[in-house]
């Protein structure tokens, strides 16, 4: 051997670092750095350590782990690109050199005008073909890290799979040894410096993922989890809570040369906030949003007053009170337009009404909306084995159904294979006749069910509940063919329609307000991903008092979808009390400010996400702030509530903390009361009166 390798050698062994220096990634704010020993790697951003330790773990169907740190040989690699996020390098690991065991490589991609970086796993076959459904780009079991202040407000993110059965968000206290477990994406941040990590899958064509978290200390993190292939009750494939429907305990398992995870999304941000609207933005580069140019929806919806009492004389009466008084009085989108939706009981009208309810809106300048479910029979299993399917009679419902250890899969109704013909025929033929009818709105319900995991699929290829889910919606959205498409109880990814119902079933009393402003809290930057948030209809007349229903009124107008879904009809079968609902209606639904404010069609965001207020929903706890902020070119946007039912609310609301400059405030006007409000050096006095909503414009000298 010659002289000069035998001295390099030498010096790699006397200086284990040359050695890993070799394996380290150095790139603007980012520092990857790997440990020879351990063979894992920290990541820090700005000189900030965040996850120490990190490996990759990737599962095989049976449980059998390969894990990164335990190969033999590591090669890094980098090369220059160019794509959905702009020029960038991309950094790969390869561990490979375990005998008879598929290698692993693990890529980096880093933007220089980016805040984040993405990661990815990619398992590769040995052979011909290698088979997986668990990975794992981020693990660390013993990361130490403390990238949070001390004294923090110090909270974990937990965000659930869709909307059904009342689910919330919440911001988990940092607590030691406390696991917090959410889905997709998640956030370790403090409420006061709003410092925060922010974590997600940003690709949902094939796996589920989530993100687990799990501190030390009140500001130490001691492990970290970021994968994909995750089941759990939040996914509805685990039921505990309801014994009756089957459960599969493992995510399905995909196949190939090369079986990749999603790119997740990884950053350190001075205001976690701006985190979650970079992941959004991030996720609508992969998937762009329906494209959409009739404006922020104002609408009525059938359901919150009529139920399954709609009938044709009703809803017809229904339309001209918003033909004669609500659009004359500002009930209407930036277009002028506003929505008439049946909601379920639709099919309680004839065929020839039908028709005869769409042609009456569209002569009177309304425009019609109906509502599917289209994963879903609603009978049971006995039935479901001897109806014969509308459009595909070949096949039963039994057929269409997937199964969990060889049962029908349900959550709320028994689901429907996304990828089997006769669910497509069945789909095809109802949007067939919406479309010919007339209709220019849908509502789609309980598609959850799409994306269940199953012992099979129908169509080759597909072998997770996601795979099957973006098969179905694909061709669904194909059968719509530029109907306004709004989801309703539907997974959070991926998105497959113009809007997303964000909470589940909300009406109007102050709890269902407060339930609701929970998922404005903490799923406003899902606007950067669908067209609107959806907070479902407003039945103002449950209210109990007029502030009451300023306030279901206000998630409205703070998320560009405004829903009336009282009964306001005079004459029909099912009359409740409509010269109060429709005096109600005159009073809160006309303010042309707060409709103004709608028609920005952006979600506000939190001031704080500390989540203050305790309240539950049919006896499920959640918890919710009452301050939110939407900032535009022109103004800054400024919404307090006072949930509190016996006394007013009264603050000096800070400039600083809003997020405008004093120097730059021109003047501030309440928008419920218009009210002009006085203007200090640093901020203005807030007072809201018991159970009540003040919304501020503070105007920008511009």
């Amino acid at each position: 051997m010659e002289l000069r390798n035998l001295l390099a050698m030498a010096a790699l062994v006397a200086c284990p670092a040359m050695m890993s220096a070799q394996h380290d990634i150095k790139d603007g704010a980012w520092q990857i750095k790997f440990d020879e020993n351990s063979k894992t790697l920290t990541y820090t951003q700005n000189g900030v350590d965040l996850v120490r330790n990190a490996y990759v773990a990737v599962h095989n169907p049976a449980e059998t782990q390969l894990l990164s740190k335990n190969y033999p040989n590591v090669k890094l690699d980098k090369k220059a690109v160019n794509d959905e996020f702009g020029a960038g390098t991309k950094y790969t690991y390869t561990y490979s050199g375990l005998q008879n065991k598929d290698n692993i490589e693990q890529s980096i991609y880093i933007y220089p005008d980016k805040g984040y970086m993405l990661v990815d796993a990619v398992l590769v076959a040995n052979g011909e073909t290698t088979k997986t459904n668990y990975i794992a780009p981020i693990v660390s079991d013993n990361s130490s890290t403390t990238f949070l202040p001390a004294v923090g407000q110090n909270y974990i993110y937990r965000m659930p799979h869709d909307n059904d059965n009342w689910v919330s968000y919440n911001a988990q206290s940092w607590t030691e040894g406390r696991s917090v477990e959410s889905c997709e994406v998640s956030v370790a941040y403090d409420v006061m410096s709003r410092k925060g990590l922010v974590v997600g899958s940003i690709e949902h064509d094939n796996w589920k993922s989530g993100v687990a978290i799990t501190p030390s200390s009140s500001n130490s993190l001691s492990k970290i989890t970021v994968a994909a292939g995750v089941v759990n009750e939040l996914t509805n494939d685990i039921n505990k809570e309801f014994p009756d429907r089957p459960s599969l305990y493992k995510h399905g398992s995909i196949s190939g040369k090369r079986v990749s995870s999603p790119r997740f999304f990884f950053g350190f941000y001075n205001d976690w906030r701006n985190g979650l609207e970079d992941l959004g933005d991030a996720t609508a580069a992969l998937e762009p949003k329906l494209p959409w140019d009739g404006g922020t929806i104002f609408a009525w919806q059938s359901w919150g007053g009529m139920a399954f009492g709609v009938n044709y004389t009703g809803v017809i009466d229904v339309c001209n009170f918003f033909k004669n008084d609500l659009v004359k009085a500002n009930f209407h989108n930036e277009n002028g337009t506003c929505y008439m939706v049946l909601d379920s009981g639709w099919n309680l009208l004839s065929e020839k009404e039908l028709k005869k309810f769409v042609k009456y809106c569209k002569d009177n300048g309304l425009h019609p909306g109906v509502y599917f479910t289209p994963f879903s029979y609603w009978g049971n299993e006995e039935n479901a084995k001897k109806q014969k399917v509308t459009g595909a009679e070949q096949y039963t419902f039994a057929d269409l159904a997937i199964t969990a250890n060889g049962k029908m899969r349900r959550i709320a109704s028994i689901a429907l294979d996304p990828t089997h013909p006769g669910t497509l025929a069945y789909n095809k033929q109802q949007f067939d006749k919406f479309k010919k009818w007339g209709f220019e709105y849908v509502k789609l319900d309980f598609i959850n069910n799409g994306t269940l995991e199953a012992d099979k699929f129908y169509a080759p290829g597909i072998t997770t509940g996601v795979q099957a889910y973006n098969y179905g919606m694909n061709e669904i959205i194909k059968m719509l063919d530029g109907m306004f498409i709004d989801l309703s109880i539907a997974p959070v990814f991926p998105a497959k329609g113009h809007a997303r119902r964000i909470s589940c079933d909300c009406w109007g009393e102050l709890d269902n307000s407060m339930y609701c402003l929970n998922s404005v809290e903490m799923s406003w930057w899902l606007d950067r991903v669908y067209q609107y948030n959806d907070p479902d209809h407003l039945v103002l007349s449950r209210a109990k008092t007029d502030g009451e229903a300023r306030i279901r009124y206000t998630c409205g107008a703070m998320t560009g979808t405004v829903l009336l879904g009282d009964n306001y009809a005079t004459v029909g079968d099912t009359i409740a009390n409509p010269e109060a609902e429709r005096a109600l209606a005159m009073r809160v639904a006309t303010n042309a400010d707060i409709n103004a404010v709608a028609h920005i069609g952006r979600s506000f965001r939190p001031v704080d996400g500390g989540l203050a207020y305790d309240s539950n929903r049919y006896g499920k706890a959640f918890r919710v702030d009452n301050e939110f902020v939407l900032d535009t070119d022109d103004a800054v946007y400024y919404a307090v509530f006072n949930y509190d039912q016996s006394s007013d609310f009264m603050k000096t609301a800070a400039f600083s903390r809003i997020g405008i400059d004093a120097a730059k405030v021109k003047s501030i006007k309440e928008l419920w009361t218009g009210a002009n409000v006085k203007v200090t050096n640093w901020g203005f006095d807030v007072s809201i009166p018991k159970c009540d909503v003040r919304m501020y414009r503070i105007e920008k000298a511009l």
